[in-house]
């Protein structure tokens, strides 16, 4: 996990936005309005646009870390709880999204010598 997001609409979203990112949010949460969930969950679209910093960062009590919370239209409210860690070294979405915000990028698991990309999920 090397940042964490919340759905526009989570409730935890006002209480962690800092006055400084308020437009920021404000913006998202109207562009997030405006879009099914189906939308919100497409790759259509500037991964800019589709994510805001929220200016607060999230605590992992165990490990000491802190990670960057933002709010990003592709997590949904009605999806689960509306809050989720961003593993982008392991999933395509994150991946993109971090590339995009110049978040950081952590493998967590081992790659064949010389992959660079991004790895796909295992099947059974």
């Amino acid at each position: 996990m090397t940042y964490v997001v919340l759905a526009p609409e989570h409730p935890l979203v006002d209480s962690c936005t800092t006055s400084k990112q308020a437009d920021a949010v404000a913006k998202l949460r109207a562009s997030a309005s405006q879009a099914t969930d189906i939308e919100r969950m497409s790759s259509e679209g500037s991964l800019e646009k589709r994510g805001a910093f929220t200016g607060s960062y999230c605590v992992n009590h165990s490990m000491g870390n802190r990670y960057r919370s933002t709010s990003r239209i592709t997590c949904s409210a009605s999806y689960g709880t509306g809050a989720i860690m961003a593993v982008p070294a392991e999933d395509e979405r994150d991946y993109d999204f971090a590339v995009a915000h110049a978040l950081p990028i952590i493998r967590t698991v081992a790659t064949p010598e010389g992959f660079t990309g991004v790895p796909t999920p295992m099947t059974a």
